[in-house]
C-alpha cells in the first residue's frame, strides 16, 4: 500500500489488519462493508503471516480454557438475557482481578438465543460491582447511562453499588428486550 510517497510496512499493515479484525468481530458486525474488506485485502498484499495473526488471537493455553469453562458454568439465562455474576470469593479462590474477568463478557456472544449478555464482577477494592453489557441488536448504552456508566449502543458498562442495583440493572436490560 502506497500513497503520496509513503509505503506501509508489513508490521504496520499487520497491526491495522488486527485492529480491523478485532473491532469488526472477524468482519461479522453490520457496519462491515465492501470498503472494510477492500482495505483488508490491500493490507494482505503486504504478505504478513495471516495464520500467525489468527493464532495469536484464538489459540489459548489449556489453563485459560479451563478458566473460560468455569465462567461458562456460571451463566444464568433469563429469557433472552444471559449474565454471569462473579463474587469476590470466586476472584480470591482463582487469584483473579475484577477487570480481567469483566473483560470476558463476550464469552456469551456466541449464544444464538441470547439478545443481551452481561458480566457483573464484585470489585471489593473499589466497593462496587463492575458491569459490562453487550448486544447485537439493542441499545444497551441506555441502561449503562442510567447507572452512571457509558459506552456505545452495542457495548457498554457501568458500576452498580449493591445487589439491589444489580437486580434493577438486570430488570432494565430485560425490559429492553421485552
Amino acid at each position: 500500500m502506497q500513497k503520496e510517497g509513503y509505503k506501509l510496512s508489513q508490521e504496520s499493515a499487520r497491526l491495522i489488519f488486527l485492529g480491523i479484525v478485532t473491532d469488526s468481530n472477524r468482519f461479522l458486525f453490520n457496519k462491515t462493508n465492501h470498503k472494510t474488506l477492500k482495505l483488508a485485502g490491500k493490507l494482505l498484499e503486504t504478505n504478513f503471516e495471516l495464520a500467525k495473526l489468527y493464532d495469536s488471537l484464538y489459540l489459548q493455553p489449556f489453563s485459560f480454557l479451563v478458566f473460560r469453562t468455569k465462567l461458562l458454568k456460571r451463566v444464568k439465562k433469563v429469557g433472552d438475557l444471559a449474565y454471569i455474576y462473579i463474587n469476590k470469593q470466586f476472584l480470591k479462590k482463582h487469584n483473579l482481578e475484577p477487570n480481567f474477568v469483566k473483560g470476558h463478557v463476550n464469552i456469551m456472544s456466541g449464544f444464538s438465543d441470547v439478545k443481551i449478555w452481561a458480566m457483573f464482577v464484585e470489585d471489593e477494592k473499589h466497593n462496587h460491582i463492575a458491569a459490562s453489557f453487550r448486544s447485537r441488536d439493542f441499545n444497551i448504552n441506555k441502561v449503562a447511562l442510567k447507572y452512571h456508566g457509558g459506552g456505545h449502543k452495542l457495548a457498554s458498562g457501568c458500576k452498580v453499588l449493591n445487589k439491589k442495583q444489580f437486580k434493577n440493572c438486570l430488570e432494565d436490560l430485560q425490559n429492553l428486550i421485552d
